[in-house]
């Protein structure tokens, strides 16, 4: 499995591109919060955080890759003691680049709630208002297919090479035990 990496990016750090193969989600027809529309209708697992790091808010589809059934046990938590010992300094570290007005990003292994085992991509960003960081907002992305995708191809690659280091040894073998008696009836 790949180690957890971290990634400092300047403020204006672009947004990830959008799927082709999602369907872009619609509008919600009364005039509610264009922010919690959007909060909501994200794929990914989203959390708004207060500036010391803790969990204030997650949208529905971050509860269900999470496996969280109910958030109220999570809110106020500090967001780096969800993630496992290994994974900690990273976050810990992406949550002070976001307080200093930096977007960071890092991939790290985060069971969910329920202990499913997850990968994660993830971005950590300030929310400014007069030039102060008053929020964070993390956006993690579920990778976990693509990790273990990643893993499978590497599992295949070592053993090819495990076939081939076999075949050319079985091949120099069979060229001394043809080589040997040949060299008796030839002389």
């Amino acid at each position: 499995m790949p180690n957890a990496k971290n990634k400092t990016f300047p403020a204006a750090h672009p947004a990830p591109p959008t799927s082709p193969a999602s369907p872009a989600p619609t509008a919600p027809a009364s005039k509610p919060d264009l922010g919690d529309w959007l909060f909501e209708t994200s794929p990914d697992c989203i959390k708004l955080l207060d500036p010391q790091g803790r969990l204030l808010r997650m949208n529905r589809n971050g509860q269900r890759l999470m496996e969280i059934d109910d958030f109220a046990s999570f809110a106020g938590m500090p967001w780096h003691m969800l993630w496992p010992a290994a994974a900690r300094n990273g976050v810990m570290a992406a949550v002070a680049a976001a307080r200093r007005g930096e977007v960071s990003q890092f991939q790290a292994a985060c069971p969910s709630a329920k202990g499913s085992p997850r990968w994660w991509d993830v971005t950590v960003s300030p929310l400014l208002q007069d030039g102060a960081v008053t929020h964070l907002v993390s956006v993690s992305r579920d990778t976990t297919a693509l990790v273990q995708a990643l893993a499978n191809v590497e599992e295949a690659r070592e053993a090819s090479e495990h076939a081939r280091r076999a075949k050319a040894g079985f091949v120099a073998s069979l060229g001394h035990e043809i080589r040997t008696p040949m060299n008796a009836i030839v002389g």
